[in-house]
């Protein structure tokens, strides 16, 4: 939605419909950008929202109850000081620009009355909230204050600091589309306070511009700014909590990579072992005719392979010194072989776990419900905390929703069968070893990280009904698994009771037995 001089002149009747001659109750800032103005009307009270907010600057009513920080910052003082109880006498648009112009009657410390202007500028990265002085005190007013300070090193055109001459944001030179009875050309090139997105609006359906604007007058606008906005914050922060956990995912991942392809070196280097025992033997075998080692290597028949072979030697050692110290680096050899082993198991098994959460988050920041996406995220956090990685924040604790019991997601529900599937790690263990029953079917892909499915029949099936379920069920297994873009992929398949948890095993890591396999289309 774009907030351009259409927008804000249909505000600026929605206001003066409502919140004319309200009165200022109280005054909240809760960050640098944001103002909340509780109106006390004759009627009804209102909350008028203003953002000076670089990414997202708007204006409107809400019904947002506002954080109320245990220090204000000094605007939002300074706001309390000259507009607490104060009367609206008038809303303006200069020039249909995208500016608001706040008329605020009241009392100064002295009784006198006196009005003051709150004008919010919505100009992207320049957009500002300024407190100016009224025409009682000065005919074109001084600035008292304002969200953003602009001097002359952040702009070259006007400056906006307490005891500088309010001047309105520079004119491009365009028309004010109030003063033509008929538009000309194009509207957003020609005319101020026209957007591009309006003025190709307002040419594919042929419409007049002064009817459109009077239709969009008689809406209330609010809502509609509030709505779109508020889904965007949430889409906002949904990507970057999904971002912030899937480079701590990928950095893990990435580490874990390099460690295996260290140690599978290090095991292949031990598995070659077998030369240096071949060495020892054959010092040990030859001994008897050997004379002291002077040179750093000597040639002796390999009766293995029935060929010479050239042996190193460390001549500050005997030929017996020489050869316990190849048998002692074979022992060694052969016991790093045994550990490596087990570590690249371990390591083996860790990159599968960060595979199946990186595929988690990545699915959990496609959702088109922020709320629901944020909440995936927030267990995932958890469940990498709890697993011992360092992942900053602990979203899950701090909701207001804690569960201790992972939630369940019903994808599908008819007299037939119920569906279900795990949209992390944590859920997917819950789902598949806490909730389904032993005659439940469940779904996986086959060797991929993705989401364990279950398959419930609430009655015995026909055939058909049973190979059209267990379809569907493998469809939604193969859609929500890392190779979802895959086109066909194999999913595996169960009883429920079959699906067996090892011990100490890693969250959404199981083995299962007796298990069918199924090719199921992921574009389904």
């Amino acid at each position: 939605m774009t907030l351009d001089g259409v927008a804000l002149h249909a505000l600026k009747h929605e206001f003066e419909r409502k919140i004319l001659d309200s009165r200022v109750d109280k005054i909240y800032q809760p960050n640098a950008y944001d103002v909340f103005l509780r109106l006390r009307g004759f009627d009804a009270n209102f909350t008028l929202f203003l953002s000076c907010n670089p990414a997202a600057p708007r204006l409107h009513l809400t019904q947002t109850t506002p954080d109320n920080p245990p220090s204000p910052p000094a605007f939002c003082m300074l706001l309390r000081k000259h507009l607490k109880n104060g009367k609206i006498t008038a809303i303006d648009q200069p020039d249909f620009e995208r500016v608001l112009d706040i008329h605020i009657e009241g009392r100064s410390e002295l009784g006198d009355m006196q009005e003051k202007r709150l004008i919010i500028e919505i100009m992207g990265r320049h957009s500002n909230i300024i407190l100016v002085s009224g025409a009682d005190c000065n005919p074109v007013g001084r600035v008292l204050g304002s969200a953003r300070h602009v001097d002359l090193s952040t702009s070259g055109k006007r400056v906006v600091f307490p005891g500088a001459v309010y001047e309105p944001p520079p004119s491009q030179g365009k028309k004010n589309p109030l003063s033509e009875p008929h538009l000309q050309g194009d509207p957003a090139e020609n005319y101020t306070g026209i957007s591009r997105a309006t003025a190709d609006f307002i040419l594919r359906g042929n419409m007049n511009f002064h009817e459109y604007l009077a239709d969009r007058c008689t809406h209330d606008v609010s809502d509609e700014i509030e709505s779109y906005f508020s889904a965007r914050t949430h889409e906002e922060r949904k990507k970057a909590l999904s971002a912030g956990v899937l480079k701590f995912v990928s950095t893990e991942l990435q580490r874990a990579e390099r460690k295996r392809n260290k140690l599978s070196q290090e095991l292949e280097t031990a598995k070659s072992r077998e030369e240096f025992r071949v060495f020892g033997e054959l010092i040990t075998a030859n001994i008897y005719r050997l004379q002291e080692p002077t040179s750093e290597k000597i040639s002796l028949l390999n009766y293995y392979t029935d060929e010479q072979v050239e042996i190193p030697m460390n001549t500050a050692l005997s030929y017996t010194q020489n050869a316990a110290a190849y048998y002692k680096k074979y022992n060694k050899m052969k016991t790093a072989e045994t550990a490596l082993t087990r570590q690249l198991a371990l390591v083996q098994d860790e990159i599968e776990y960060l595979a199946s959460v990186q595929q988690a988050v990545s699915g959990a920041a496609e959702l088109n419900d922020a709320e629901e996406s944020r909440l995936i995220i927030a267990e995932i956090q958890d469940e990498l905390a709890r697993e011992g990685y360092k992942i900053r924040g602990k979203a899950l604790a701090q909701d207001k929703r804690k569960q201790n019991t992972p939630r369940v997601n019903k994808v599908e529900q008819n007299v037939d069968y119920e569906l279900y599937m795990g949209k992390n790690n944590l859920q997917n263990d819950y789902l598949t070893l806490k909730f389904a029953r032993g005659a439940d079917w469940w779904f996986h892909a086959q060797k991929i990280p993705g989401s364990h499915v279950i398959l419930r029949f609430l009655r015995t099936p026909s055939p058909e009904t049973q190979r059209t379920a267990m379809e569907h069920a493998a469809t939604v297994a193969a859609a929500n698994s890392k190779a979802r873009n895959s086109g066909k992929i194999a999913v595996d398949y169960c009883l429920a009771k079959t699906v067996k948890k090892p011990r100490h095993a890693r969250p959404g890591m199981v083995i299962y037995t007796d298990f069918k396999t199924i090719i199921a289309s992921t574009s389904s």
